[in-house]
């Protein structure tokens, strides 16, 4: 039952279509080791017009020209996200068919569809609310999506190139609205949702809408009935229709929705994703940040998608780990998602153009523009050659265990949303429902703990499939299990817990793993420097003047070479030292070369404009320098370490003052690997054992052994594996250390250093939901963080 694993580039359109760019970029993709793309307009600037005829001939001919590469091509629904706004046309055009909600607002309101007093006296009314976003609760507004996107596709793409594309990739649909998160919750809503109500249930929904938010002997019963009923509308109001296209015309339904995390984060915002998975082609879920979380969400993929459809699954994968991600983190990511059974990552994300909003979009922008990019291809293959055995177990699983939906949906009330991290669910109120959840993760865990290998189900889904067979076994769907446990707290029918044992721990499975020897292992003190790297750069910070214009001070502290300026997006004007340079700019970076004598001890630059994300412009120097601190080094945060600077520019130098630290030595913005080389005894060495290169400091080292590559290693123990025999005797090895991509674009501000999750907010410095309950209001500091790059930490560093 082994599995091929997908790895298709989430494919970031964010510039003007150029068809020789785009095509480039497909080989350069397909040469990475992807199997296909993602086809997702972000930020897109609408040259040629979204979806219009030029539009659909280029993206004709470039799906065509991943057909000849060999590679999948899927498109994304949208125009940006979350799905079914047409980039914003649907609801300007049909306003009715925007998302609404009902708000709980304190006292009475004029518009207030229904009011009630709650528990502690105050009275509350429920007011209608419209955001921007699709009804996905009405057939008709995803009728109309369809029509603007899925059949503008199929009438103007070219048939072949139709006939190529394998999905189509929904995003973040989702019951209400995560726009605005008031302090009394919201309702999902819709203008059929009472007419459907009491079609279904014979009473009028409005006079208990009260319920869900105040406790009563007919809360719990009305909240799970209310719940659910909302999960079965978006199913025929969205997924539904949405399938059923795509599966009519050749395509695959992709995609995730947001909330899956855990089953509370689910029930405000989809119910049960068990419910939804069985609605796509190939199910999916999104999992950003750098290192792997908790299985629940994985594994209920999984175990739907095994139960109720083909036991393919996709993953929207590791977006948002920032830029000092490495690829021992992207194989952990990744190999911990393929461990629990997933077969499709679509990776987050890939842009297409690397403006400033790019370079601070939940990076990285993967492989472009890491500094290990070289290495990208290698660690894809050691991802790929991992074990399966883990896999194949979690695929096999014999072990049912019921997740306590109904449970937490009877006991859950619309303000515990509020209190949560809408990011990923974090920090869930410790109500009723919040316990339970945590109690069901925490037993959940216990199992992961012990190594077993289990599916999951909700209680909704095995009281409708769930039958014993005459072996004994349980089936649901196409999975037979030999054991099914549940919590006392999981809300089943009598028949359905006739069928279960009490949650507990089943008989611990052993994982064993057999890695290959480590040959040698080599200290970090023999290395000696080859060269200095021939470019090195020097990230700007800009303060700001007035609205729209920046300035920025850098020293230069000898006479340089001539330098390049390069800036991300193109400024409205540039003033060197009071000199207008901007008829100078050239190119897509927008360079412009500084001579010797435009430079001066104390040298001011101001920009007009804006960054496309709305901050300074990200600009650079490059050249033959080194970059100074003033101020010494001392420990940093996560693995970092911090000087105040400020910095100066000096000479290149030369190798032979080289001490182990790339930092102190100047070159801590650098994005270009440095060469060390020397000279070892090694013995007889079969292709396939691992060398150890010893501590070091970077992202990857490309090893080289007598001129021939050897083979890539990185963190974890810095091992390579031979791709070649080595005979016995002196050696000359020589080794090119990539440096951390954190140290080239940073945020180096940031008071938490390279954390695990950067999102745009952590380049800005406001607070926001990547960053931790207690984060300050601006989480920049003046202290700049780097990785360490090097042979060995530095001596002058203060470990006190």
């Amino acid at each position: 039952m082994e599995t091929k694993l997908n790895l298709l580039s989430f494919w970031s359109i964010n510039g003007e279509l150029d068809e020789t760019r785009l095509a480039r970029q497909l080989e350069s993709m397909r040469a990475d080791g992807f199997d296909g793309v993602c086809f997702h307009p972000r930020f897109y600037p609408n040259r040629p017009a979204y979806l219009g005829d030029a539009y659909m001939r280029l993206l004709s001919r470039t799906i065509l020209r991943a057909r000849d590469l060999g590679m999948t091509f899927w498109l994304y629904d949208e125009n940006g996200w979350p799905s079914g706004t047409v980039g914003g046309e649907l609801p300007a055009r049909f306003p009715e068919y925007r998302t609404c909600w009902l708000e709980a607002v304190d006292g009475e309101t004029s518009d207030a569809l229904v009011s009630f007093t709650m528990g502690d006296g105050a009275r509350v009314s429920l007011s209608m609310r419209h955001g921007h976003g699709l009804d996905y609760l009405n057939p008709a507004a995803t009728a109309q999506f369809i029509a603007m996107t899925h059949e503008r596709y199929r009438e103007a793409l070219d048939p072949a190139a139709f006939e190529h594309v394998e999905a189509i990739f929904t995003d973040e649909p989702v019951l209400g609205s995560c726009e605005v998160s008031p302090a009394r919750g919201l309702l999902p809503w819709s203008a059929e949702l009472p007419r459907l109500w009491q079609e279904h249930y014979g009473e009028p929904l409005l006079p208990r809408l009260h319920l869900l938010f105040v406790d009563s002997d007919e809360s719990g019963e009305f909240r799970l009935r209310f719940r659910e009923f909302l999960t079965d509308r978006i199913i025929d109001g969205f997924f539904t229709p949405c399938k059923s296209w795509c599966e009519a015309h050749g395509w695959r339904f992709t995609g995730h929705i947001k909330g899956e995390e855990h089953p509370a984060f689910q029930t405000p915002l989809i119910g049960s994703c068990h419910q939804v998975y069985p609605h796509f082609s190939l199910p999916g879920i999104d999992s950003l940040e750098r290192y792997p979380h908790a299985n629940f969400f994985p594994r209920q993929l999984l175990s739907a998608s095994c139960q109720f459809g083909t036991g393919e699954c996709m993953v929207e994968a590791a977006g948002g780990g920032g830029w000092g991600v490495n690829p021992e983190h992207f194989i952990d990511h990744l190999g911990w998602l393929a461990d629990n059974g997933l077969t499709h990552f679509a990776l987050h994300m890939q842009h297409y153009a690397l403006n400033s909003l790019a370079l601070h979009d939940w990076p990285p922008s993967t492989p472009n523009m890491l500094a290990w990019r070289e290495a990208f291809p290698a660690a894809v293959a050691a991802w790929r050659r991992r074990d399966g055995g883990p896999a194949l177990r979690n695929r096999l699983a014999e072990l049912l265990v019921i997740s306590p939906h109904r449970a937490i949906a009877t006991a859950y009330q619309p303000w515990e949303l509020s209190r949560c991290n809408i990011h990923d669910g974090d920090e869930w109120p410790a109500t009723e429902a919040g316990c339970l959840n945590t109690a069901f993760m925490t037993e959940l865990a216990a199992l992961d703990a012990a190594g077993t290998a289990y599916h999951l189900c909700d209680e909704r889904s095995f009281e409708t499939h769930a039958r014993r067979l005459p072996n004994g076994t349980v089936r649901v769907g196409a999975c037979s299990y030999r054991q099914v446990i549940a919590g006392s707290y999981c809300r089943l029918g009598e028949n359905a817990r006739a069928l279960t044992d009490t949650l507990g721990s089943p008989r611990p499975v052993t994982l064993t793993s057999v890695e290959s020897a480590v040959v040698t292992r080599l200290d970090n003190e023999g290395w000696l420097l080859d060269a200095l790297p021939s470019v090195n750069r020097y990230l700007l910070d800009f303060s700001a003047v007035d609205e729209g214009r920046w300035r920025t001070v850098f020293h230069v502290a000898e006479r340089l070479s001539a330098v390049d300026l390069l800036l991300a997006d193109a400024p409205e004007r540039l003033l060197l030292n009071g000199v207008d340079l901007t008829a100078e700019l050239d190119g897509e970076w927008h360079r412009v070369v500084l001579s010797p004598e435009r430079l001066e001890t104390e040298n001011e630059l101001v920009v007009s404009g804006t960054g496309s994300d709305g901050l300074p412009i990200v600009a650079v120097l490059e050249g033959a320098f080194r970059v100074i601190t003033d101020s010494g080094w001392a420990v940093g945060p996560n693995g970092t370490v911090r000087t105040e600077g400020p910095f100066r520019l000096t000479g290149a130098g030369d190798a032979s003052s080289f001490t182990g630290d790339l930092l102190g030595a100047g070159y801590g913005f650098c994005g270009m690997p440095v060469r060390l080389y020397r000279e070892v005894e090694l013995p007889v060495l079969e292709r396939g054992t691992r060398l150890s290169l010893g501590e070091l400091d970077g992202s990857a080292a490309k090893l080289s052994i007598d001129g021939v590559h050897a083979g890539w290693g990185w963190g974890g123990g810095w091992q390579v594996e031979l791709c070649m025999p080595i005979a016995a005797g002196m050696h000359r090895l020589e080794l090119a250390l990539y440096p951390s991509t954190y140290n080239v674009h940073g945020p180096h501000h940031y008071y938490l250093g390279d954390a695990a999750v950067i999102s745009p907010g952590q380049f800005a410095g406001e607070r926001n939901f990547a960053d931790p309950p207690d984060a300050p209001a601006c989480t920049h500091v003046s202290a700049w963080h780097f990785r360490p790059f090097g042979t060995r930490l530095p001596d002058l560093l203060d470990l006190s």
